[in-house]
C-alpha cells in the first residue's frame, strides 16, 4: 500500500519541526494496520520488569526524606524572620 497523497493542508504546515512523524503517525493509525511486531515495550511488561533498580529507589528515597526533612523547617524559619521584620537589609 503505498503513501496517502499529501493535502494542501500538508504542505502549508511542512516547515514545523517534526511534522512529517506525526503526519506519517496519523496515516498510520488511519490505515487500520495491527500493531508493530518489534514495539520498543513488549505487549506484557510486569511491574518488577519496568521498576527501577534497587540502588536507584534507595537513593531517591534518601533525597525524598531530606527534603521533607529541611525544606518545612526553612520555610518556617524565613515566614518567622520575615514577620519579625528582620530580612530587610540594613540602611546605608
Amino acid at each position: 500500500m503505498g503513501s496517502p497523497s499529501r493535502t494542501s493542508f500538508e504542505h502549508g504546515i511542512d516547515g514545523i519541526d517534526g511534522i512529517d512523524l506525526v503526519l506519517d503517525s496519523c496515516h498510520w493509525h488511519a490505515s487500520g494496520r495491527q500493531p508493530l511486531d518489534n514495539y520498543l515495550l513488549p505487549g506484557q511488561l510486569t511491574i518488577t520488569q519496568s521498576a527501577a533498580p534497587l540502588g536507584s529507589e534507595v537513593l531517591l528515597s534518601i533525597v525524598t526524606l531530606a527534603v521533607v526533612v529541611l525544606v518545612p523547617p526553612s520555610l518556617a524559619l524565613l515566614v518567622y524572620l520575615d514577620q519579625r521584620g528582620e530580612l530587610e537589609s540594613p540602611q546605608a
